[in-house]
Formats: C-alpha cells, sequence, structure tokens
C-alpha cells in the first residue's frame, strides 16, 4: 500500500481537452501527481489518454485538432461510439479517484495545482464527477503567482523549459518546475 500523505496536499494536475467549453467538450488526456505543501513528491505520476467519440472527435474545432496532430496526442486517441465514450469517462473517473484515495489519509484536503488550474478545475467538474468531489475548493495556481511575483518584486522566475507542449504530462511537469523556482527564489528574500 502507497504511503498516505499528510492531510494537506497539492494534487498537480494538467489536462488536454477536445477545446475549451467544460460540459460540451472533454478531457483526452490527463496528468497529475501528488506533492504536499513544500512540493516534495510522493508516489509516482498518473498519466492517462481518454478516448472521447467519433462525434465528439468530429465536432472539435481546426485549431485543437491541429494542435493535437502536432503534438502526437491525435494519435494516441481511438474514438469510440458514444455510449463507449460515455462509459470508458466514467471508468477513467472512478481509476484516478481511486489513485487519489490511494495516496491520502481520510482527512484529506487535496488542493488541485497547476497552471491556469481553474480550466482544469472545470474539466474536472463535468467530466470526472467523483475525482471532482474529492477536491478542496481553493487552487494554487502557478500563473497567478507568477504575476503576483513579477508585480511586487519586479523580477521574473527562471522560465527556462516553461512552455505548453499541451501533453499533460509534460505540461504539469513544467508548472510544478515552474512553482518550485518559485518558492526558491522566494525563500531566499530577507524578511522586511
Amino acid at each position: 500500500m502507497p504511503k498516505k500523505l499528510a492531510p494537506h496536499v497539492l494534487l498537480w494536475v494538467d489536462t488536454e481537452t477536445t477545446g475549451l467549453n467544460p460540459g460540451i467538450d472533454h478531457i483526452v488526456e490527463i496528468a497529475g501527481f501528488l506533492t504536499d505543501a513544500h512540493g516534495n513528491l510522493a508516489g509516482q505520476p498518473y498519466h492517462r489518454i481518454i478516448p472521447c467519440s467519433v462525434e465528439e472527435w468530429d465536432q472539435t474545432i481546426p485549431e485543437v485538432k491541429t494542435l493535437h496532430h502536432r503534438n502526437g496526442l491525435a494519435d494516441l486517441i481511438v474514438p469510440l461510439t458514444t455510449l463507449e465514450a460515455i462509459k470508458n469517462r466514467a471508468a477513467e473517473d472512478t481509476i484516478f479517484a481511486n489513485w487519489i484515495d490511494g495516496q491520502v489519509s481520510a482527512d484529506h484536503q487535496i488542493i488541485l495545482a497547476g497552471s491556469s488550474v481553474h480550466f482544469d478545475y472545470e474539466m474536472l467538474r463535468a467530466d470526472m464527477p467523483q475525482t471532482f468531489s474529492l477536491l478542496h475548493y481553493r487552487l494554487l495556481d502557478v500563473t497567478s503567482i507568477m504575476y503576483l511575483m513579477q508585480s511586487v518584486t519586479g523580477e521574473n522566475p527562471d522560465t527556462a523549459g516553461h512552455g505548453s507542449t499541451h501533453r499533460a504530462l509534460t505540461d504539469i511537469e513544467d508548472s510544478y518546475r515552474y512553482f518550485m523556482s518559485i518558492r526558491e527564489r522566494l525563500s531566499r528574500k530577507e524578511p522586511r
């Protein structure tokens, strides 16, 4: 059995989707991992491709299709019938929720973390309600922290390697590294 984390954990998640409208568009790739509030990793990353229906893929706007063809994700998405896609999404929701539950204690608070994570939060609400039910209402948005740091200190944290590939695992790993870079820089500041 995996080691249980303390009650306050960060669930780093990135989703790739068929578009930008939760409830209409769907998650086609998800990746995540857990850390404590200090950024210490716990367990192995989670990464899954989630097939959509033929109809959902056909309704995907051309820009998103082009993006997913360019990054290789389109080649991994095996379109299903509508009923198969609905059943598959429900199964993926259960698998992800069980993966999370297997690593946190019963009294946990799971705070979703990532870049522009409000989007992922809403996509989880629409496509993965069982997983969504595990989440605390607070979010840790790395993009917001970056803007705050820039406006207060005038510094731009090292962004080397931080750029979206629009692949879930790579993007969430980049967000985590970016967070750790900001955290490290802020911890070096002299107290006033």
